[in-house]
């Protein structure tokens, strides 16, 4: 009797997962350019389909704890319209690169003048975190430890390379650290027009390896063009950052075009770069300054 109850639930924990399976595998966010045994995995596995969820659920979740460590513990929100149309705004900060911009409206927490809820507003602000006025940041390079651990549970997180490697090698001073966590990202997202880009600028302002750089860079361009395509076909186009980075990706290669004395080519990828980034206007100078150089001047 003991061991046909056991049968018994064990039949019904595998119906179960049969069921979980179907249900749960159009929940794995699976990227079509993954390694096929990825995505066979994700499909096939609904232990892969769970902990898949998990692992982006909480790669998601350890993204927002960098802007919340960023902020020294405090939570920012957007102000309402019912804020805005007293006047209230969110200020963009750009302080630390294109990759950490963001925008910061008032703490979560709000203040005394502004809480209805009295004691219990009180109350709030001695056990949660809060400032009056505009965000303040803490050092970035606090902020390592989040990216190296984020990148764990969410390997794609094409942000999180690029963040990382910029605060290690621009705050922490370690671009040797920043190119070994930038081609472990490469590795796991051979496709990341922005890692390649990334790893390139790094190579040139830091290394001053220019072939490498040069090389790099090329890379990256055409990775964007194959990135916009994939886009364009989910009715999807590349955001403020992509295309900022992606205007940089050209004055760069462009420039390690010009280290090298290659000033054709160099006018020819300034050229190329303000028909791929219009509204990038460094790359009109850089094409201004490699004609001079290639003419003599």
């Amino acid at each position: 009797m003991q061991k046909a109850a056991i049968g018994f639930g064990v039949l019904a924990c595998l119906s179960c997962a049969g069921f979980l399976a179907v249900i749960a595998s159009p929940h794995f966010p699976v990227d079509e350019r993954q390694k096929p045994s990825e995505f066979r995995a994700a499909r096939e596995s609904v232990t892969f389909s769970l902990l898949g969820q998990v692992r982006m659920s909480i790669g998601d979740l350890m993204w927002l704890k960098t802007l919340e460590y960023l902020h020294n513990g405090i939570i920012y929100r957007m102000p309402t319209e019912a804020e805005r149309s007293q006047g209230a705004e969110a200020h963009e900060f750009t302080g630390m690169g294109a990759g950490a911009a963001h925008v910061d409206g008032p703490t979560l927490v709000p203040g005394k003048e502004q809480d209805w809820r009295g004691v219990l507003g009180t109350l709030n602000r001695h056990i949660e975190p809060w400032r009056p006025g505009h965000a303040q940041h803490s050092d970035p390079q606090e902020l390592i430890p989040w990216y190296q651990v984020l990148v764990r549970f969410n390997p794609h997180c094409v942000q999180a390379y690029v963040n990382g490697a910029f605060f290690m090698a621009d705050f922490a001073g370690e671009p040797e650290r920043a190119r070994d966590f930038l081609l472990a990202g490469a590795d796991k997202n051979p496709w990341s027009f922005e890692i390649q880009a990334t790893l390139g600028k790094l190579y040139f302002e830091r290394f001053q390896d220019y072939e490498l750089a040069r090389d790099t860079l090329k890379s990256a361009t055409a990775l964007a063009q194959e990135e916009k395509a994939y886009l364009k076909r989910h009715e999807d186009a590349f955001d403020e950052i992509q295309e900022q980075l992606l205007g940089e990706t050209y004055l760069f290669l462009a420039r390690s075009y010009e280290e090298l004395g290659d000033y054709d080519r160099a006018v020819d990828t300034a050229e190329a770069g303000m028909k791929a980034v219009p509204g990038y206007q460094l790359l009109r100078v850089e094409e201004r300054i490699a004609t001079r150089k290639r003419d003599g001047g």
